[in-house]
C-alpha cells in the first residue's frame, strides 16, 4: 500500500468550460389529460373513446417459457404466464362492443434449426373478428402454449387481414425479441400503413434487448403507435393498458421518452419529425422549451424531459400521487437525496437497458410522500442488469455525479455521514478526501461543497490498485474502446487537456453531472483519442470536474 504522502504526490500530478444556453422557443401537444383512480388503483383516462376494431398479438415463441418475470409479491413466472395474465386485464377493459381478433405465434412449430421453415409461417388466429367476448378471449389466451419461432413479420400483416379493410384499426403486439425469420417487421408495417392510414401497430416490448427494442419501436414509430418496454407483470399490464387511449399514452413520459422524443437521439434526429423543435446547440449543455416541456441536451443529444406542469407516466403515475404507487410498479428508489425540509429527489428505474430513470421529487416521508415534479433523465446509477424484482447499487461504482452515497453539490461536512474522515489533504485550491476501503479512490471538494469523486491508477507504479470502476464496468487499466462501448449511443467528448498533459473523454447527463476518463495525451497534442488509450483515471462530478482539474485552479 502506498503510503499518503504518495497518494498527494499523485494529486499534485494529476492536477493538470461548460456554458448552459438556455433557448426559450415554443412537451405534450395537448393539455395534460383528466384523470381517474379505478378500483385496482391504476389511473385511466377519463375520457371515452369509440371502440376501435382491435387485433391481439402475443409471442409464443421458445423465449416466452423463460421463468425470468417478476410477479406478484416477489415471486418469478415464465414470461407467457405473465403476458396472458395482462393480456387478460387488457381484454376485460375493452369496451363490450369492440370487434376484436386474438393471434398467436410459435404455437405448432418447434424452435430447433430444422423447424425453422415451418416455424416462420406458424401464425394462428385463435379468434376469428367479432364482438369481444372476454371469457373466451381469456380462455383462448390462457392455453397458448410457447414453442417456436418468432414471425413477427407475418403476424402483422396477418392480423391486418383480419380487420376490417379501412376506417380506423388497432393491432396490439406483445413480443420478448426480434423477429427471427428474416423478414424486417418495419417493412411489412410501413407497408401495411400506407394501404391502411387509419391502421395504428402499438407494440410492447416485454424484457427486450436492444435488437429486439430497435424492430418494435420502428414498428410502432412508421405507423403512429405507442412502443413501450415492461420488465415485469405490472409493467406489462398497465402498458398494455395503455395502448387503449393512443392520444394520452403518446402524452406520458415512457421510460425512454415523450411523444416521439427519445432519450438518447440527436437534435436532428427529433425534429426530422417534430419541426417545431427549436435550434439545439450541438455542444455543451442546452435546454429549449418544447410544448411546456424543457428538453435538455448535452452536445446536441437529449438527456432529459421535464414536463412543467401536470407530468404523467405511461403507468399513470401523476404529480399529486403518493409515492407508493410509483414505487410498486418502478421498485424502490436506486438513489435518494435530501433537498430541504421534507423535500427530496429520488431516482426511480425507467428504462434499465437505456440508463434512464424517473427523477423524482416528493414532499413528506415514506411511501406517503406526494409526488411534486417528475423528470425522465439519463441519470440511472448502476444495476445488475434488467430489474428482478430489486436493484444492487455498487456503493463504490463512479456514475454520474459521483457514487451512489457521494455527488457533486453535497456539503463538504456530510461527508462523515458516509464514513470519509474529516481530515482533508488541500492541494491546488481543493480539499482532496480518502474513501475509506478503497485504493485510489478520492473526494475533490472546494469552498464547502464536493465536486466530485475520482480514481487514479499508474501500471508501472507499485500497489496501484485499478479496482475502482464506473457502473459500467470500466476501471483504470481499460482501453478507450471499452468506454467507447460502454457508452454507445452516448454523445461522447473528447479533448486535450494542457493542464497534465492528458486526453480526456467525458460524458454528460441531463443534469450537468458527468464522468470522464483521462488517458496519456498524443504526441501531437491532438484531441482525438486513439482505441488503444489505456484509461489512467476516471472522474465523476460536476461537468467542469469530468473535464479536469483546472477547477481548482480557478
Amino acid at each position: 500500500m502506498e503510503t499518503r504522502e504518495a497518494r498527494r504526490f499523485w494529486i499534485c500530478r494529476l492536477v493538470g468550460l461548460v456554458a448552459v444556453a438556455v433557448l426559450m422557443a415554443a412537451c405534450t401537444s395537448q393539455g395534460t389529460p383528466h384523470t381517474s383512480t379505478s378500483q385496482d388503483g391504476q389511473s385511466s383516462s377519463s375520457s371515452t373513446a369509440p371502440a376501435v376494431p382491435t387485433a391481439l398479438v402475443l409471442d409464443a415463441s421458445m423465449s416466452m417459457t423463460e421463468a425470468d418475470a417478476p410477479g406478484k409479491n416477489g415471486a418469478t413466472v415464465t414470461r407467457i404466464e405473465a403476458a396472458t395474465s395482462a393480456a387478460g386485464t387488457l381484454i376485460e377493459s375493452m369496451p363490450a362492443d369492440t370487434q376484436f381478433t386474438l393471434l398467436t405465434y410459435g404455437t405448432k412449430a418447434g424452435s430447433t434449426p430444422a423447424d425453422k421453415a415451418a416455424g416462420c409461417r406458424d401464425v394462428t388466429t385463435l379468434i376469428p373478428l367479432a364482438s369481444i367476448d372476454p371469457r373466451a378471449a381469456k380462455d383462448a389466451v390462457g392455453a397458448i402454449t410457447p414453442k417456436g419461432y418468432t414471425p413477427i413479420g407475418l403476424a402483422l400483416q396477418r392480423a391486418a387481414d383480419d380487420l376490417p379493410a379501412d376506417g380506423p384499426q388497432s393491432i396490439i403486439v406483445v413480443s420478448d425479441g426480434q423477429d427471427t425469420c428474416g423478414v424486417p417487421p418495419c417493412d411489412i408495417a410501413s407497408d401495411l400503413h400506407r394501404q391502411r392510414p387509419d391502421l395504428t401497430i402499438s407494440t410492447v416490448g416485454f424484457r427486450t434487448d436492444g435488437a429486439g427494442e430497435k424492430d418494435l419501436s420502428c414498428i410502432a414509430n412508421v405507423t403512429g403507435g405507442l412502443f413501450v418496454t415492461a420488465d415485469d407483470s405490472a409493467q406489462l399490464a398497465t402498458r398494455l393498458g395503455a395502448t387503449q387511449d393512443l392520444s394520452t399514452a403518446r402524452n406520458s413520459l415512457t421510460g425512454t421518452g415523450l411523444n416521439g422524443a427519445e432519450i438518447g437521439q440527436t437534435a436532428d434526429d427529433i425534429r426530422a419529425t417534430h419541426g417545431d423543435l427549436p435550434a439545439v446547440n450541438g455542444s455543451g449543455e442546452v435546454v429549449v422549451l418544447w410544448r411546456d416541456c424543457d428538453l435538455t441536451f448535452s452536445d446536441g443529444v437529449l438527456t432529459a424531459i421535464a414536463p412543467r406542469s401536470g407530468a404523467r407516466t405511461v403507468d399513470g403515475v401523476t404529480v399529486g400521487d403518493p409515492l407508493s404507487k410509483a414505487t410498486g410498479l418502478y421498485g424502490d428508489p436506486v438513489k435518494s437525496e435530501q433537498s430541504t425540509g421534507d423535500t427530496k429527489v429520488v431516482l426511480l428505474t425507467a428504462d434499465a437497458e437505456a440508463g434512464t430513470a424517473y427523477k423524482t421529487t416528493v414532499d413528506g416521508s415514506g411511501d406517503d410522500a406526494t409526488i411534486k415534479r417528475i423528470v425522465l433523465c439519463r441519470c440511472l446509477p448502476t444495476t445488475s442488469g434488467k430489474p428482478d424484482g430489486g436493484t444492487s447499487v455498487d456503493a463504490t461504482a463512479l456514475t454520474f455525479g459521483g457514487t451512489a452515497e457521494i455527488q457533486a453539490g453535497m456539503a463538504e461536512t456530510d461527508l462523515a455521514s458516509v464514513g470519509i474522515t474529516p481530515e482533508a489533504s488541500p492541494a491546488h485550491g481543493c480539499n482532496y478526501y480518502f474513501v475509506p476501503g478503497t485504493d485510489y479512490l478520492h473526494v475533490m471538494a472546494s469552498r464547502g461543497k464536493v465536486l466530485g469523486v475520482y480514481s487514479i491508477y499508474d501500471p508501472d507504479t507499485e500497489g496501484m490498485d485499478p479496482a475502482v470502476h464506473n457502473a459500467e464496468g470500466i476501471r483504470a487499466g481499460d482501453t478507450a474502446a471499452d468506454v467507447r462501448a460502454a457508452y454507445k449511443g452516448a454523445k461522447l467528448t473528447e479533448k486535450f487537456s494542457g493542464l497534465g498533459s492528458k486526453n480526456i473523454i467525458r460524458v454528460v447527463d441531463g443534469d450537468g453531472k458527468a464522468i470522464g476518463f483521462s488517458f496519456d495525451s498524443n504526441s501531437d497534442g491532438s484531441d482525438a483519442v486513439p482505441d488503444s488509450a489505456v484509461v489512467q483515471l476516471i472522474r465523476a462530478g460536476t461537468e467542469d470536474v469530468a473535464r479536469g482539474f483546472e477547477v481548482c485552479l480557478r
